[in-house]
Formats: structure tokens, sequence, C-alpha cells
């Protein structure tokens, strides 16, 4: 138990703490444990100040002997900290206990929502951050955890909703409104979606550039050089440059180096980011101009490009299977290569590896391997190719872009542009896609793609497929 003592130094740590005096307030803690080690306070107290400096293991002992004195906001704090230790299953096991004997307390509920969430456990996930917002009507943190919940299950409509009631009550998170973004623009909704996708700035998802020079808002150029620059990925890259032809102005267009000779001809200048600039009056990032080009435009495809493969008889179709290693979602949108045998065994097929990166295929697969330079290099063979199969890579954007047959293997959560509920994708005609049923199940998926290569390499191709 807490003495009247114990309380003002417990308050005293806290406000250490507040003021980012960790070492001061881990220092009050211990005297007052060496001195009443009942006190479940100070235990909890001591526990956050541990884990704020990074110490979840030693943080995780405090909380539970907090929690030993049955101190009532450690147990959500415990759950968190083995959490962050990576002990999910643990977590949710001491949340689920937490929430049982406080059913009223908020941060239990909200930290069983993390460890479920962490554990792929979407539909437990939504319903325990809703049992948080019961005891906390309208608690920011909450909202926008359920709103990513809710669009990571595939509900970007209801997870629009929180993100919406989570900046009603703090207008200014930059943050939630990118994530606010990104559910209207999966569900379809682009004029408010690229409204709020503007906030990817104050959000920190792409540093801002170019100080003092205006950015572009769709006024005449009047004679002014513009300046277009990719942001993010490749394959977002891929996806906008399709606005930079309609600009009719003089342009220069900044791109990753592996684009720029694709690129040539989209604008009066391509350059490679990186090097020198030329003049510019104006500036505007790649992914702004779809808010000022409302609609899914789709002009044809982005370039011609002139296949380096002889013609043959044979069904030729392009493989993809694994994205960037860097990038967060990889670890669901790419499939381990083993998984793609069954493709294998269709006859009258030829597989070309299209795979720049990624895991390995191994050295007795059977695909045609291509010196892959950059995007025109990956072009050029794929001119010559009567399908690609992908993941959702950059690969899958370049065949959309240039307006070839692919199937996209879609993950359970996938990206934003690939709307919910949908087989194919306004951004790109001939692209569709073949969706997980479930988080992880890519078996079922190849088994369909399986049986419809199969039906398609029955009709030898005459020419390459429209």
């Amino acid at each position: 138990m807490c003495d009247d003592f114990s309380v003002t130094e417990v308050k005293r740590a806290v406000e250490l703490a507040q003021k980012g005096q960790f070492s001061s307030a881990e220092a009050v803690f211990r005297e007052l444990l060496a001195e009443s080690g009942d006190c479940g306070a100070a235990w909890n107290g001591l526990g956050v100040v541990l884990q704020r400096q990074g110490r979840a293991g030693e943080a995780l002992a405090a909380y539970q002997r907090a929690v030993d004195t049955g101190y009532g906001a450690a147990f959500g704090n415990l759950g968190a900290a083995l959490i962050q230790l990576g002990r999910v299953d643990d977590a949710v096991a001491a949340l689920r206990s937490a929430v049982l004997r406080f059913p009223g307390l908020a941060d239990a509920h909200y930290n069983l929502g993390m460890a479920l969430f962490e554990a792929g456990r979407l539909g437990e996930a939504v319903a325990a951050y809703r049992q948080a917002l019961v005891s906390k009507p309208g608690w920011p943190l909450a909202l926008n955890n359920l709103g990513i919940a809710l669009r990571e299950g595939g509900d970007p409509v209801a997870a629009a909703a929180a993100y919406t009631e989570a900046l009603e009550a703090n207008p200014g998170d930059a943050a939630v409104r990118y994530n606010r973004a990104l559910a209207l623009l999966q569900a379809g909704d682009f004029a408010n979606g690229w409204l709020d996708h503007e906030a990817r700035f104050a959000a920190g998802i792409t540093p801002p550039r170019f100080a003092g020079i205006p950015v572009w808002q769709g006024e005449d150029l009047g004679g002014r050089t513009l300046l277009v620059w990719a942001e993010q990925g490749f394959g977002d890259s891929l996806n906008f440059a399709r606005y930079v032809p309609r600009l009719r102005a003089r342009v220069v267009f900044e791109v990753q180096k592996p684009l720029v000779r694709l690129f040539q001809g989209l604008a009066g200048q391509v350059v490679a980011q990186g090097g020198p600039l030329p003049a510019f009056d104006l500036h505007i990032p790649l992914m702004s101009l779809p808010r000022l080009f409302p609609g899914t435009p789709w002009d044809g495809p982005l370039a011609e490009v002139t296949s380096c493969l002889a013609p043959a008889s044979t069904l030729r179709v392009g493989l993809v299977w694994s994205g960037n290693p860097n990038q967060k979602n990889n670890h669901n949108r790419s499939i381990p290569f083993g998984r793609l045998a069954p493709l294998f065994a269709v006859p009258g097929v030829e597989f070309h590896s299209l795979q720049v990166g990624g895991e390995p295929m191994g050295a007795g697969a059977p695909l045609v391997r291509h010196d892959l330079g950059d995007f025109l290099d990956t072009a050029r063979v794929m001119a010559g190719l009567d399908l690609v199969i992908s993941v959702d890579t950059s690969v899958a954007h370049l065949a959309g872009a240039l307006g070839r047959p692919v199937w996209l293997l879609a993950c359970f959560a996938p990206d934003w542009r690939y709307i919910a509920g949908r087989d194919d994708v306004p951004w790109y005609p001939s692209m569709r896609l073949f969706r997980q049923a479930a988080p992880g199940e890519w078996e079922p998926v190849v088994e369909r793609v399986r049986s419809e290569l199969e039906s398609l390499a029955r009709s030898p191709p005459t020419g390459r497929l429209a």
C-alpha cells in the first residue's frame, strides 16, 4: 500500500518524468521502493520510466511487481511491455486477465487491441478497441488504432468513420488525417482522399522540399518552368507519371534513376534524383497531381516499348514473387518462391523471371533469367511476354502502366489503390486481382492462378495477348 508520503513522492517522480528527467525520476522511485516495496503506484511508475528509456525487460519486472499488489493501471502496462518484447501471445493472455479483473479499464482494452492486432487477430482487435471506447468515449488513440484494424481487415469505409471521429477530437493530428486518406482512397472516394493525402507532409511521410519556392496549385503557369518531383516508391512513380504529359507546360520531371530512361519523352527534361536540377519557378510533388486532375484517367500505355525477345509460339509468363524487403508490409505482400511450385507444373508455359532482388529463386528453378539493369530493360522483356504474374510491387505497376496483361497476387490487406471488393483496378485496365481471403493464405490464390493459367495455356497465342 502507498501511504501519504509515498503518494507525494510518486507525484514528484511523475513530474520529473513529464519533464523528460527520467534518470532523476527513476532514482526517486527506487529510493521510495527501498522503503515501501508494496507501493503499486511506485512500481508502475518505475516501469513507465524504464520503458520510456527503452529498458522493456526491466520495465516488465517492475510492472509485474505492481500487478502483484493489485494496482489496476499496471495490468495494461504489463501487456504493453510484453508486446514491446515480442511476446505477443503472453501479452494477449495477460491483458485478457486484466480486462476480466478490471472491465472498465480503458488502457487494458486498448493494449489488448494492440496485442491482438500484432497477433493478426483483426476482428478481436476491433472488438477490444471498441470496448476501450466504451470506457473512454472519443479517445483519439483508440479511434486511430480502431481505424487501422478496420482498414487492415478490409473495411475502409468504417475505418474512415473512425478516423473522422478521432479528428473531431483532435483536428490537427496529421497522422490520423493521412490514415483517413488511405482509407478513403481504398474505398474509392478519390475527391476527399486526395485532399487528406496532402497531410503526408505534416505527418512526416514525405519530407517537404524547396523552401521558399512556390508549390504549384493548378494556376496558369504563364510560361514558367514547373518541377515535378517523384516521391515514395517506384510503384508510385509508375502509377502517377501519367499526369505529367497533361501539364502542357515547361516541365522538369525528377525521378528515381532506374526510371529515367523509361520516362524520357514524358516531359521536356527528365532528370535523376540526387543529380543537379535546372532552374525552375514552381514545384509540385508527383502524388499531389491527382488532386488537381480529378478522376482516374487512363490515356493508354505510358510508353511504346519494343521487345528484346525473339518471337515464340509458347505462352510466355513473367513472374515476380518478392517486393522491396525494406518496405514495411513486404512480409505480407511477398510470397515465398516455393509456394509458386504448382504453376511450374502447367504444361506449355515458359516462365521468365522479372525479379530484381528479394528472395532468391534457387539455382534449379525453371525460369528464364534476364539481365535487368533498369525499368526500361524490364519493359523490353515484358513487351515480349503474354502475361505478367506479380505480387504488389513496382513490376506490377510497370506492366499496368504499359498496358500489359498482369495478374496481381494481392495480400489480404493490400495497398490502398486496390479498392476493396474489386478484382479490377481503375488505374490499370489490363490488371486483374487475385486476392487472399484471409491473412497469409497463399495456397488458394496460387491454385486459382494455376487453374486459369492452365486454361490459357491450352490455346497458345498467335500473338501477344491484348
